[in-house]
């Protein structure tokens, strides 16, 4: 019989599929739904929802949905336009919880699955795919119930007025930010459907709210990114970087994320995304990195000016951003109930927003990715960007703490008077209070923020049934992300293992990018794009290395062996 030849770097996807299984039986990963949540999911997307002819019609607004090629589950949709002010952001994200009984089947499954599951083989969706992929997907040429977040935006990216409403809309065309890139960078054009100014339009807003999020202290890392990309009946894997679309795209999903927490904190109900932010110790230490590995850091230069000033081109700026992500630690969430069930809408925006505060922070949470996890993408978790840490000066709490936190906020970060509860609602990478509400498709916390924000917005009841369930949310998102990131990561190093199946013996090029104590050290593998472990005590954080693949044990993982360690340039 004629052997099938393997492509260099390549894993058919019948060879991965038992071990997949396998990693979804031991994390308690679901693959199908009940019988009772999918005829829900059914009879909603043949019903329709029960507001439909109640939704003020928007399907005039240009919305376009920009995501990876080839996605499905599209949450949201935007329409730009210039203003004598500045500019106008429209920002429609899927109201898929209207397609669902508070309490049902259904919304009891999804709290029992908390997110989108992104495996190198197959997605184990948060929603049945009659909803997540169909019926309440924002795909082009379809009207969808929405979220519909309306910004006025200065000329110089600050947020003037925010208003959120349910709507009927319709995407206009289902772009990928390659697509967008290339329309950007004026090699391509895109469809006619598409207005044409958009991809200069989110250029300037995209940059502009770098700008904003510079001068507040926010940052977000520009590590190159592991994917595992499809192509025809194998898989390959890659490192990556984000396009300057994807970034620029990631600041809108960030401003809702924003404008929404401050809705939330203001009337003290909903729940949002916490990080505290880094041990001063901690940023020290990657003061002693960065020398370690020649990198020049000023003194009168703090944390998120430095990182932006860097580019992971090099080795040594590599392994420093690799250390930088492990700057921060306990990323959660953090629900505020409101006081003796007094309407959210009807508190005065002044109002100190800790009381009656119910909070997990739990380091597990941090799991969350995009696919940061979810789509990597859609950056709008920041953290594996990270801080708002750091001035000059390390030398005290107070230089390094609170008084940081929320300078150069120019009035978008919520809170009461006191520093300190502006500080401890705040999410460190973001540099201000942040909540997730773009992402209902394919994250579980999402649909209660936004109805909440709807609420405050249109100043109604907030719904019995999500006030009981705010509590709840923290410790159930914590659990189901920590188990989806697991998940993942197995499922990553299975492909790893798999891609370098019979190259035992192989010397590879790489960098190591950390080095623990007890001589440990991680290596990012030029070609394939896998990491390796290493123990040996000669290695440091960005040195050149040659390794050798030694075996792949019974837990399918890869062995490596140090070979050498390229002289550093004197």
């Amino acid at each position: 019989m004629r052997q099938r030849r393997i492509s260099p770097h390549r894993v058919p996807i019948e060879a991965i599929d038992p071990f997949i299984q396998k990693i979804m039986a031991d994390t308690g990963i679901p693959a199908d739904f009940s019988a009772d949540a999918r005829r829900e999911a059914e009879r909603a997307a043949q019903c329709g929802i029960p507001q439909w002819q109640e939704l003020p019609c928007r399907t005039d607004i240009p919305l376009v949905t920009i995501d990876p090629e080839g996605s499905r589950d599209l949450d949201q949709a935007v329409a730009l336009a210039r203003t004598d002010h500045g500019m106008r952001v429209i920002y429609a994200i899927a109201a898929v919880g209207l397609f669902m009984t508070p309490d049902g089947p259904l919304d009891r499954e999804t709290r029992e699955r908390g997110a989108t599951v992104y495996l190198p083989d197959r997605i184990i969706p948060l929603h049945p795919e009659v909803l997540s992929t169909h019926a309440a997907s924002l795909l082009p040429g379809e009207d969808r119930p929405a979220y519909l977040w309306t910004f006025e935006v200065d000329t110089d990216g600050q947020v003037l007025s925010t208003h959120v409403e349910l709507a009927r809309v319709r995407s206009r065309a289902q772009l990928s930010y390659e697509q967008v890139q290339r329309a950007y960078d004026g090699h391509a054009a895109l469809p006619a459907e598409v207005p044409a100014d958009l991809p200069e339009l989110l250029g300037i807003i995209g940059r502009l709210r770098q700008e904003c999020e510079a001068r507040r202290g926010g940052i977000s890392l520009n590590l190159p990114e592991q994917r595992v990309e499809r192509q025809g009946d194998e898989l390959r894997l890659e490192f990556r970087e984000l396009t300057d679309v994807e970034q620029w795209n990631s600041q809108i999903s960030i401003m809702t994320g924003m404008a929404a927490a401050q809705m939330m904190c203001e009337a003290n109900v909903g729940i949002i995304r916490t990080l505290p932010p880094a041990d001063p110790r901690d940023v020290r230490r990657l003061r002693r990195v960065a020398a370690a590995l020649g990198l020049t850091w000023d003194a009168d230069t703090s944390y998120p000016d430095f990182v932006r000033s860097v580019h992971p081109d090099s080795p040594a700026v590599l392994a420093f951003l690799h250390a930088a992500v492990k700057l921060f630690r306990g990323a959660g969430y953090r629900a505020l109930a409101g006081e003796d069930g007094e309407n959210g809408a009807e508190k005065s925006a002044d109002r100190a927003c800790v009381s009656d505060v119910v909070e997990c922070a739990s380091q597990a949470a941090e799991s969350m990715q995009s696919a940061d996890s979810m789509e990597a993408t859609k950056a709008d978790e920041a953290v594996n960007a990270s801080s708002l840490m750091g001035t000059a000066s390390e030398g005290s709490a107070e230089d390094n703490g609170e008084s940081i936190n929320g300078s150069g906020a120019s009035g978008e970060s919520a809170g009461g008077d006191s520093s300190h509860q502006q500080h401890c609602l705040e999410h460190a990478a973001i540099a201000a209070p942040y909540a997730h509400v773009t992402a209902p498709l394919r994250r579980l916390v999402d649909r209660f923020g936004l109805e909440v924000c709807r609420c405050l917005c249109a100043g109604s009841e907030i719904p019995v049934w999500i006030r009981e369930a705010l509590p709840l949310l923290p410790a159930i998102m914590a659990a189901d992300t920590a188990r989806a990131g697991r998940c993942e990561r197995r499922a990553i190093s299975v492909v790893e293992a798999l891609a370098l199946r019979g190259r035992e013996d192989e010397i590879f090029a790489g960098t190591v990018v950390e080095v623990s104590r007890g001589g440990r050290g991680t290596v990012i593998i030029d070609e394939p794009a896998v990491s390796a472990e290493i123990h040996s005590a000669e290695v440091e954080s960005g040195n050149r290395v040659r390794v050798r693949l030694s075996h792949i044990d019974a837990d399918n993982e890869a062995v490596f062996d140090l070979v050498s360690i390229e002289k550093k340039d004197s």
